[in-house]
């Protein structure tokens, strides 16, 4: 294995044991309202999140450069595929910054379907100014906050919080 892929690995790994079990919702904590935001897709157009009022949510913010999004983004886009006709979106705010060629490269080879919005330091300062990527948080039909994800997450950990939301 090269050394570079060692390393990579190794960090991958360390995000995996350090992150998956952590939230930074507590469950004791009253939810809060998601902040909105109104960005740009890689089209050009403006999206908010007020837009999907009534939807179950997910945001991911992630980046190309990050190992853990790479992998984690095409399995949320699997998702996205199964509950999108069932009242769920699953939006990717992008953190590279002038990037836009590459970041639209990585999608279309990847066959990424799932929205994908510019983040900036705005969006990630109001959902709590969070370090470390990948990072996601799943908001309720009403706009709460209802669960954070800071690192990499199987799929099967997405699913079952979206179903546990929709059920409810």
């Amino acid at each position: 294995m090269k050394k570079r892929e060692l390393i990579i690995f190794i960090l991958f790994m360390i995000n995996l044991l350090f992150c998956s079990s952590f939230n930074l919702i507590s469950e004791a904590e009253e939810r809060s309202k998601a902040p909105d935001f109104n960005l740009e897709d890689f089209n050009g157009k403006s999206k908010s999140l007020s837009e999907f009022k009534g939807k179950v949510v997910l945001l991911n913010f992630w980046a190309t450069w990050c190992p853990p999004c790479r992998a984690e983004l095409p399995e949320l886009s699997e998702i996205y595929t199964r509950y999108k006709d069932r009242g769920v979106a699953i939006i990717g705010i992008n953190l590279d910054e002038g990037r836009d060629k590459d970041v639209k490269k990585f999608l279309s080879d990847r066959k990424i379907i799932l929205p994908v919005l510019h983040g900036n330091n705005k969006v990630v300062e109001a959902y709590g100014n969070f370090f470390g990527i990948p990072t996601s948080f799943l908001i309720d039909k009403n706009g709460y906050m209802s669960k954070s994800f800071p690192g990499y997450q199987p799929k099967e950990t997405f699913e079952a919080e979206i179903k546990k939301i929709i059920e409810e």
